[in-house]
């Protein structure tokens, strides 16, 4: 037997290849000395160029040498002849016959290369002058010849290598297959006695398996039928052979179910696994299980189902009478752990309210805004009344109305608005309860129909007398009795106390860290950004420019003659005048831009992701507003204008400080030019009044 292919050969390989490179590099050492005596034989002749030159260009006459330089250059093959004097001025400059396309192109990709050579011209001992010589060295068209020769014997003596070894490599493949061919002919017919002795087999374990064993044509009828279907349905071989399943074993109310079985057999080409009831040839019914599967040709058309049947009448039988002691048992130790599950509900209740209470009051009094408690509140009531709905709402500033900030469970309207005067709860300052009866008072905020089979009850929220907002809770007393359902609004009514109580803290506290913070980044007097925030503002807006690659601008305001409204009204008129502008420009001011106090009379605003020219724009329309400002104080009018120093990143500056300065730099531009303009710090052009 042939093991392996033939190797090519590598050694005829390897000695072609180093024969072709020790010749190249032979011939590159030629053509390098080549060059270097044709460079040295120049050398000598331009020598003698130079010593006829020499007296023409003394006596500076150009028609001597001409005609002799002429004839040597064309006999020579240069390219040109260039003589200069002492003083680097062309005396004398001759070309040769023009190139030829092919010259020009290898010339330009470096195959012939262009050799030049200069020699001194003397007279009389002294250096007159120069002589420079070029010419193409040609003798790379016979190198060219000669490898391109010996590269066409190399790749031939390959070809011929390769097509020796290929007949070789074809010769042994057609051995190989021949032998692989003998092999898989002796393993076919031994595969067939297998199958021989495996269908024998076969026979024999379908013919004393205890499982039914029955096979089906397309058209539902028996093509097999073993022993142990024959005792499970009572029928012999013989009488079963050739009869449709229909008249053979199903009873008329199960042949429809049987039909649908069939059809999702024929239509998917899959199995089934069905139980159903089947009468045998005495008229009993039995309960079967049958796993049918599909039988197919090589080409996957489907000739037929395989069936196994097994009969489970008295396992089911025993099944059902273990199920009805189990029901019995069960019921029994149900009713036995009602009470003690109750019991133990109701004790992990009381600890989860407590734990849940303690967890998430921690979280409200690490709340810094109002809107991050909404949702923490609004999980501790849907934790600890889980079987409630209801609503939180809280007084909005600024109006008479209380608003819905979080709804929980299956609360029926989500959008509540309503007044104090709406909500009995709120009038009275306590707990109130709210059910369907006629004595009782219904809150405004309250549908009557939703209060059908239900109670409700409204908390106030507040602390230190002030008041927050209203938790409303509502739950189902359908079914339950009067005693059941006044002991849980009394548990329901102390945990919502407990929950009020402690929001009511969390508010409080919010609402005192927020006071501190806004004193602390606030100027008091015209409601802008402090210095400091200013300073903290312009850092961070810098650094986030240079991440996006945009631009920051800063325009400075001074209030013109300020000094005159103190001298004149007094410093509470200042302050007025103050008050006015910083109200003006929280007006002009977008969400993403900082207006600030820069210090005494002067404002500063922070404008980001802005160009010059949007920032002229800006500070030119704030001007203007403030010119047309009138301001009050007591029964005088007081009219303002400022002057403005524009200044944007990073045109004037990199850094805040840079930029700030640049602005002031320019404020003082527009006083200096007459006050109520603006001067933008790149150009200094100011806006005219």
């Amino acid at each position: 037997m042939i093991s392996s292919e033939v190797k090519p050969n590598f050694k005829v390989r390897k000695a072609l290849a180093i024969s072709l490179f020790l010749f190249i590099a032979a011939f590159l050492v030629f053509i390098h000395f080549h060059q270097n005596h044709l460079r040295s034989e120049m050398a000598n002749e331009i020598k003698e160029y130079a010593k006829i030159v020499s007296n023409s260009l003394w006596t500076y006459e150009r028609n001597s040498p001409n005609a002799y330089l002429s004839l040597a250059m064309r006999a020579n093959g240069h390219q040109s002849i260039t003589v200069v004097d002492d003083n680097e001025k062309v005396f004398l400059e001759l070309e040769g016959y023009p190139r030829s396309k092919m010259d020009s192109f290898l010339s330009l990709v470096g195959l012939i290369p262009v050799i030049s050579l200069t020699s001194a011209i003397e007279y009389e001992g002294s250096s007159i002058g120069n002589i420079d010589v070029k010419w193409p060295c040609r003798a790379v068209y016979l190198y060219m010849y000669i490898v391109l020769c010996i590269i066409l014997l190399m790749v031939g003596i390959g070809l011929f290598l390769k097509l020796s070894e290929s007949k070789e490599l074809l010769e042994v493949r057609v051995r190989k297959r021949t032998l692989e061919l003998e092999r898989e002919i002796k393993e076919k017919k031994s595969a067939e006695s297998e199958l021989k002795a495996q269908t024998q087999r076969f026979s024999l374990h379908l013919k004393h398996t205890p499982v039914g064993v029955i096979e089906w044509n397309h058209e539902l009828k028996v093509k097999e039928w073993n022993n142990a279907a024959e005792r499970i349905f009572e029928y012999s071989r013989d009488e079963a052979m050739g009869e449709s399943a229909f008249d053979l074993i199903l009873p008329p109310k199960e042949k429809k179910y049987a039909q649908e079985i069939w059809n999702k057999l024929i239509s998917s080409s899959g199995g089934t696994h069905a139980i159903n009831t089947n009468h045998t040839k005495s008229g009993e019914e039995k309960l079967c299980e049958w796993y049918n599967t599909t039988l197919k040709n090589p080409d996957g058309s489907i000739i037929g189902v395989a069936s196994l049947v097994l009969d489970i009448t008295k396992q089911k039988l025993a099944e059902d009478k273990v199920q009805q002691y189990q029901d019995e048992l069960e019921q029994m130790v149900q009713q036995r752990t009602e009470e003690l599950t109750r019991t133990v509900q109701a004790l992990k209740r009381r600890n989860f309210e407590a734990d849940t209470m303690s967890r998430l009051g921690d979280l409200l009094q690490a709340c810094e805004e109002d809107k991050e408690s909404y949702a923490i509140i609004s999980s501790l009531c849907e934790q600890v009344f889980s079987c409630h709905s209801g609503f939180l709402a809280l007084y909005e500033e600024g109006t008479e109305v209380f608003k819905a900030k979080a709804v929980f469970g299956e609360f029926p309207n989500p959008e509540i608005e309503f007044e104090s005067k709406d909500c009995w709860a709120l009038r009275i300052g306590s707990t109130h309860m709210i059910h369907n009866s006629e004595l009782n008072a219904v809150c405004g905020h309250i549908d009557k129909d939703e209060l059908e089979n239900r109670y409700g009850l409204c908390v106030p929220i507040g602390a230190k007398g002030e008041l927050f907002g209203l938790l409303h809770l509502l739950w189902d007393t359908q079914g339950r009795s009067a005693e059941n359902c006044e002991l849980e609004f009394k548990n329901i009514e102390s945990l919502a106390k407990r929950v009020t109580e402690l929001y009511a803290l969390s508010l409080s506290n919010i609402k005192l860290k927020a006071k501190l913070h806004r004193q602390s980044i606030r100027d008091a007097l015209t409601g802008l950004y402090n210095r400091r925030y200013m300073e903290s503002s312009l850092k961070r807006e810098f650094a986030r420019a240079q991440r996006k690659n945009t631009g920051v601008g800063v325009i400075l305001f001074d209030v013109d003659h300020f000094k005159n409204f103190n001298d004149t009204y007094g410093h509470e008129a200042g302050d007025q005048v103050l008050r006015g502008l910083g109200k003006l420009l929280i007006q002009f001011t977008r969400s993403e831009d900082i207006a600030t106090r820069y210090g005494g009379e002067e404002l500063l605003l922070i404008i980001t992701d802005c160009t010059p020219e949007i920032l002229r724009r800006r500070a030119e329309e704030i001007r203007k507003s403030i010119q047309e400002l009138p301001i009050q104080y007591n029964t005088e009018t007081l009219k303002v204008t400022v002057s403005g120093g524009i200044a944007c990143s990073p045109d004037n500056g990199t850094g805040p400080e840079a930029v700030v300065n640049a602005a002031d730099k320019a404020l003082y531009k527009a006083k200096e030019q007459g006050r109520n303009q603006i001067v933008l710090a790149a150009e200094e052009n100011s806006i005219n009044k």
